[in-house]
């Protein structure tokens, strides 16, 4: 990291909410150095340290000779927070396994890496689990009624296309009553 900026990646957290692990150590060090603020370029830190946990798990599961599937199952903290130990609010990682294997046809691969070739291409099914920590902090908005008799949200909030400003809109619509088409929803402004 920068000598003016502690960044830091986080890689380690989500490796540690995913499974239940009897002996998990996770570590991660921030060393100041004179150079630019590093920043995360296509995902946070969560997906660099889930990648390689889920390959861990993988390369584990042909050591061991069980289906990669099982020994993730076998694992997943299900019931609450690994770190804090908190129940889940909601957890549904073993019922996402099982129909995303279904969808596949993950019974019906051959289980042994690069058993299937189809001229120089090897082909193979793979299975890794993701988790995406909900970070919550205060928050607000600004709300205007203007004469025309719409009515503006104002928020800091940007929508990085995963519908921000139309889960707002609904949000609004339900909590006032007020129409959907005069709701107006200005982000990151």
């Amino acid at each position: 990291c920068a000598i003016y900026d502690p960044f830091n990646d986080r890689i380690t957290r989500v490796s540690r909410l995913i499974y239940h692990f009897g002996h998990l150590k996770t570590e991660e060090a921030v060393v100041p150095l004179n150079l630019a603020a590093p920043t995360w370029k296509r995902g946070p830190g969560d997906a660099t340290g889930d990648f390689a946990i889920e390959c861990a798990i993988d390369e584990l599961s042909y050591h061991l000779n069980i289906d990669p599937i099982k020994l993730r199952k076998r694992n997943l903290a299900l019931d609450q927070n690994p770190d804090n130990g908190l129940q889940w609010s909601s957890n549904f990682i073993a019922e996402a396994i099982q129909i995303g294997a279904k969808k596949i046809g993950w019974n019906k691969r051959k289980p042994q890496p690069q058993a299937e070739k189809e001229g120089d291409w090897q082909i193979g099914y793979g299975m890794a689990v993701g988790m995406w920590h909900a970070g919550r902090q205060q928050a607000s908005a600004n709300l205007t009624l203007t004469p025309q008799g719409d009515l503006i949200l104002r928020t800091a909030m940007t929508d990085i296309g995963t519908g921000t400003g139309t889960a707002m809109v609904n949000v609004m619509h339900e909590s006032t009553g007020f129409p959907k088409n005069r709701i107006k929803v200005e982000l990151g402004h």
